[in-house]
C-alpha cells in the first residue's frame, strides 16, 4: 500500500480560452487532479464547462494583482490604479509597506471573488493565490483570515522541494517567513513548482521528479500552468506544460513509483 499521494493542480483557470481548454482536457482525460480558479476572469462559459466534470478538486486561484475586481471598485480603492485595475504585484507590495493598502479592501475583495464562485455552484475545496500572494508577509495574512472566515480550510503550501535561484528563492523565503500562518488549515506537505521556473519537461524529467521530491513529504503538489497556447506577454511555457501532461503516461508512473493522484478532497 502506497503512503506518497499527489495532487496535480493546475492554476489559472479562466485567465483565457486558451487555459480554460487546455485544463478541461487534461481534467478529462485524468492527467490532471484539481485547478484553481481566477473568480474575476472565468466566465459563466468556463464555469458551466467546469461543473461538469466530476472526481476533481475545484479551488479558489485568489487575484488581486490582475485585471478588474469583483467587489465595487469603490469599496476596494486601495488595491486599484486609475483605470480600476489591480496594481500588480510589486505596487501592491509597495503600498502595503507605506501603509496605503486598506486591511478591509483586502478581506472584502477575496470575500467577493469567492462569494461569485460559490453563487455560480463551485464547491470550493482549497485555496491558493495569483503568483503566492497568500504567502507575501503582512499582505498574505489578511488573506488567509478572509479564507478562514469564508470556512474554507485547505490551501496551498508554498514550500518548494526545490530552490533555484531568483524568483523561486524568493517564494521560498517569504514561504518561510510565513509559514506559521497556515496552522489554522490542511495543506500538502511541499509544492513542486520546477514547470514554473523554466525546467524542460519530458518522462525522464517526470521520473527523476518523482523519485527525488518525495523526499520532502508524502503529500506533495504539482503547480502547474496548461494552456493550448503560450501568451506572448508570460514568462510561462504555458503550451510546452500542456503538451508534457498530455503526452505523460501518468497513470503508469504513478504506478511504477507507487503514488496515489488525489485531489484537495482527500486532503
Amino acid at each position: 500500500m502506497t503512503d506518497k499521494s499527489l495532487i496535480i493542480n493546475a492554476d489559472d483557470f479562466g485567465w483565457d480560452a486558451a487555459a480554460t481548454a487546455g485544463i478541461v482536457h487534461l481534467l478529462k482525460t485524468g492527467k490532471i487532479s484539481s485547478t484553481t480558479i481566477l473568480a474575476n476572469f472565468a466566465t459563466e462559459n468556463d464555469l458551466e464547462k467546469i461543473r461538469a466534470i466530476h472526481g476533481i478538486s475545484t479551488g479558489i486561484h485568489i487575484n488581486l494583482i490582475n485585471g478588474k475586481p469583483v467587489s465595487p471598485p469603490k469599496e476596494v480603492a486601495s488595491l486599484l490604479n486609475a483605470e480600476g485595475n489591480f496594481l500588480g504585484a510589486g505596487k501592491l507590495f509597495q503600498r502595503f509597506w507605506i501603509g496605503q493598502i486598506d486591511k478591509n479592501h483586502i478581506l472584502k475583495e477575496v470575500s467577493a471573488q469567492i462569494t461569485r464562485l460559490r453563487q455560480k455552484g463551485i464547491n470550493i475545496s482549497h485555496a491558493d493565490s495569483h503568483q503566492h500572494l497568500h504567502q507575501f508577509p503582512g499582505i498574505g495574512k489578511w488573506i488567509l483570515q478572509a479564507v478562514a472566515e469564508n470556512g474554507i480550510g485547505k490551501v496551498r503550501t508554498c514550500r518548494l522541494t526545490k530552490v533555484h535561484a531568483g524568483r523561486s528563492a524568493v517564494i521560498a523565503l517569504f514561504a518561510a517567513a510565513t509559514s506559521h500562518h497556515l496552522k489554522p488549515f490542511r495543506h500538502p506537505d511541499a509544492l513542486v513548482a520546477e514547470l514554473s521556473f523554466g525546467t524542460s519537461s519530458s518522462e525522464d524529467f517526470a521520473h527523476l521528479l518523482l523519485l527525488s521530491h518525495f523526499r520532502k513529504g508524502d503529500v506533495l503538489e504539482i503547480m502547474t500552468h496548461p494552456a493550448k497556447a503560450d501568451k506572448t506577454d508570460s514568462y510561462l511555457n504555458r503550451k510546452g506544460e500542456f503538451d508534457f501532461w498530455d503526452q505523460l503516461p501518468l497513470q503508469q508512473l504513478l504506478k511504477e513509483h507507487q503514488i496515489k493522484l488525489i485531489s484537495y478532497h482527500e486532503l
